[in-house]
C-alpha cells in the first residue's frame, strides 16, 4: 500500500477512500464512473481504455465499448434482477450458487469455467507413525489404486475436473500432455503386499 497516499488511513476507511475509488491498471478496460445512493456503490461502469487501444493487442477493436456491473447485497436480489432482466447476466460466487441458476425457469444460457481451486493428497514421508508412505511402492500402489475418473463421474459430475497438474488448466505453465499411469486395482494390490511380505 503507498504509503504517501495512505497515511492515517485505518482499515475501515479503505473502502471509500479516493485512492480506493480511483484505480490505475494497465487492462483493456478502465473506470468511467461509480454510482449509486446513499454512500452505497451499485454501479460500476467501465470503458475501453484508449491507452490500451495503442498497444498491439487492442488494434483490433472491441465488441463491447462500454460495460457496466451491477453490485448486489445478496444473491437471491441478483437473481431477482436477473429474472426481471434489469441485468444481462450473473456472474456467480462459487460454486453452491450453480444449482440455483441452472434450476431457473427462464431460457439463460449457463457458461461454465474452472474455479482456481486443486485439490490433491499429500503423503507425509518423515511422519514417524506412518511409515509406509516412505516407500514408493506403497504410493505408486495409493497413486494407480485409485479410480479418480470414476469418483468424479459418481460423486463430483459437472462439479469437478481430473486434475493432473497443481497449474489450472488455460495457465501458460500447464502442460496437458504429461503421463499419468492409468488406474488399475490389480496392480496396486500386487504392490501393497509386496510391500507387506518386506515390512510385516
Amino acid at each position: 500500500m503507498p504509503y504517501h497516499a495512505l497515511q492515517g488511513t485505518t482499515a475501515a476507511q479503505i473502502a471509500n477512500h479516493p485512492f480506493n475509488l480511483t484505480p490505475i491498471g494497465t487492462g483493456a478496460y478502465q473506470l468511467e464512473a461509480l454510482r449509486g445512493e446513499a454512500g452505497r456503490i451499485q454501479i460500476v461502469d467501465l470503458r475501453v481504455a484508449p491507452v490500451y487501444r495503442q498497444r498491439p493487442e487492442g488494434q483490433t477493436g472491441y465488441t463491447v465499448d462500454r460495460i457496466s456491473f451491477a453490485l448486489f447485497d445478496t444473491f437471491d436480489g441478483a437473481v431477482q434482477a436477473l429474472m426481471s432482466s434489469a441485468v444481462d447476466g450473473y456472474a456467480a460466487r462459487d460454486r453452491t450458487e450453480r444449482a440455483a441458476l441452472v434450476g431457473l425457469p427462464n431460457n439463460f444460457t449457463t457458461y461454465t469455467k474452472i474455479e482456481p481451486t486443486v485439490g490433491m493428497l499429500i503423503f507425509n514421508w518423515s511422519q514417524d507413525d506412518l511409515p509406509a508412505f516412505r516407500d514408493i511402492r506403497v504410493r505408486q500402489a495409493l497413486e494407480i489404486g485409485l479410480n479418480r475418473t470414476s469418483i468424479i463421474e459418481r460423486h463430483l459430475s459437472n462439479q469437478a475436473l481430473l486434475a493432473n497438474s497443481p497449474l489450472l488448466e488455460g495457465s501458460w505453465a500447464y502442460a496437458p500432455d504429461l503421463a499419468w499411469p492409468p488406474f488399475n486395482a490389480a496392480q496396486a494390490r500386487d504392490l501393497i503386499a509386496l510391500w507387506r511380505i518386506v515390512h510385516c
